[in-house]
């Protein structure tokens, strides 16, 4: 069971009238529905990946993790795609959407005026008995203020305030996925750009050794098929660069529109190749209550929970008699005889829906299905989040495995090129020698710059397993739980 305490739904059947009449003008003090109490998620002691040396346990603040690369041009990257990226507007759009509909949410807490008026001027037809042309004006105004006896609208605001908290979530969620993405397109485009300076530097030291094979054949020393055999490699080795390019140009492509520009606006900024960021040595992180504490996408399915549960208060709200204070006043004149007539009322005034039960608590009961429907969608927030912490721990640590087994691999690659190749010009050796480490240095070069972007890669998908991100831009809050029952608190609060 991973939720203990998630939900206590509780209904009180409907009272009688006379108790509702005794609570007319007393202060609400029941709330329809269920009294929320947040999930207590239970969290496994640490993770089976955690304790390797390269990730240790401990308080961390990784808001800014981007800064540990020490790379000014993906900080740069950074702020400007939390800043322009059109995706994360258009999510602080949807921010500015809840707070409206808080604010209209609150707005239930008090009376409701309206004020008409109307003027008409009458002649009777045929006018042999009475020609007088006549006019007649009235205006008037209505109050009606709904008595939150039973927590219906305390409950709205409750729904609407949660709501919002959940849409700043999202909005923070996906800034912390905007983040982890710049990163890896920016990874991405220094691998692809490493993997093509060492394609050249590999190509050219292939044009030397088609040199030596043209020298030995010309010597007599060596066969055409030498040649040739050198030839083909130098051809197969700059096929590889278109690929490298289009994959360049893609990906400042897709890093300009991720930061909100037009493809192209960052080809003279980013072209000049510069190495893939290195990792730190050993990172630091809070294990595992980080996962529940920094990720904005299990604080976003809490209070989407939380949203639900007040929504089965108000359907079960309408189980009880709605008061309300109403008033009206009206002033009537014609001309130009001077009449005149003035008329008001005002009264408590209720309405109890008696032959509708069945229909209200069918609502209620579906209203309740879409709680449980929320809370389990929150617990598979949970196992998620756990899942990708887990695998990002596990990724991380054995992609600094591979990119350690890669440099030496390359570095081994490199000594048999040139060991062969000085055999092969002493004739000591068979060409085939050269061409097996030709191949094993170009592909190992080019999977050591890869592994190299993919290791940092795996390091900002890490930070955002953990929530990194999480609070590197101000997000709004919806006003505190205990200020639900003060409409003033509210109001004001909406206002700053």
């Amino acid at each position: 069971m991973l939720i203990n305490n998630s939900l206590n739904i509780r209904h009180a059947q409907p009272k009688r009238l006379m108790l509702a009449a005794l609570l007319l003008f007393t202060p609400s003090c029941f709330r329809a529905g269920p009294n929320y109490s947040p999930p207590s998620p239970l969290l496994p002691a640490q993770f089976q990946q955690a304790g390797r040396q390269d990730v240790k346990s401990g308080l961390s603040d990784i808001t800014h993790w981007w800064t540990v690369f020490g790379d000014p041009s993906l900080e740069h990257c950074i702020e400007q795609a939390g800043a322009q990226n059109l995706s994360l507007r258009t999510a602080q759009a949807r921010i500015e959407e809840a707070r409206a509909n808080l604010a209209i949410a609150a707005g239930d807490w008090f009376p409701l005026g309206a004020a008409d008026g109307q003027i008409t001027r009458a002649k009777q037809f045929p006018a042999i008995t009475d020609p007088t042309v006549r006019t007649r004006s009235a205006v008037g105004f209505s109050l009606s203020w709904e008595l939150d006896l039973f927590g219906r609208v305390s409950r709205a605001v409750e729904s609407a305030s949660a709501a919002y908290e959940a849409s700043a979530e999202d909005r923070t969620a996906l800034l912390v996925s905007l983040y982890a993405e710049t990163a890896r397109i920016y990874f991405t485009l220094r691998q692809l750009q490493a993997q093509l300076e060492s394609a050249k530097s590999n190509i050219a030291a292939q044009r030397e050794i088609l040199q030596l094979t043209q020298s030995r054949f010309a010597s007599g020393l060596s066969s055409g098929l030498d040649v040739a055999q050198a030839e083909r490699i130098l051809a197969s080795s700059e096929a590889e660069l278109p690929n490298l390019r289009i994959g360049i140009v893609q990906a400042l492509n897709n890093l300009a529109v991720l930061l909100g520009k037009h493809p192209g606006e960052l080809h003279q900024e980013l072209s000049t190749p510069r190495p893939v960021p290195a990792p730190p040595a050993s990172i630091v992180l809070d294990i595992p209550a980080s996962v529940i504490r920094r990720r904005p996408d299990v604080r976003a399915a809490e209070r989407r929970l939380a949203a639900q549960a007040a929504q089965v208060g108000i359907a079960a709200s309408a189980l009880y008699p709605a008061f309300s204070l109403d008033g009206s006043f009206s002033y009537h004149t014609i001309s130009p005889n001077g009449e005149r007539d003035i008329s008001w009322s005002t009264g408590p005034f209720f309405s109890w829906p008696l032959l509708d039960f069945a229909r209200i608590r069918a609502q209620v009961r579906a209203e309740e299905a879409r709680a449980k429907q929320a809370l389990l969608g929150y617990e598979q927030t949970v196992l998620d989040a756990l899942r990708e912490a887990e695998n990002a721990l596990a990724e991380y640590a054995e992609q600094q495995t591979k990119v350690a087994a890669l440099e030496r691999s390359a570095a081994a690659a490199q000594n048999t090129l040139k060991l062969s190749t000085q055999l092969y010009a002493d004739g000591l050796a068979d060409f085939e020698n050269v061409l097996d480490a030709e191949r094993s240095v170009f592909v190992t070069d080019s999977a050591l710059e890869q592994a190299k972007g993919e290791l940092a890669v795996s390091l900002a998908f890490l930070y955002k397993a953990f929530g990194g991100g999480w609070g590197a831009a101000e997000t709004p809050t919806a006003p505190a739980n205990e200020n639900w029952k003060t409409p003033s608190s509210i109001i004001g609060g909406l206002r700053r």
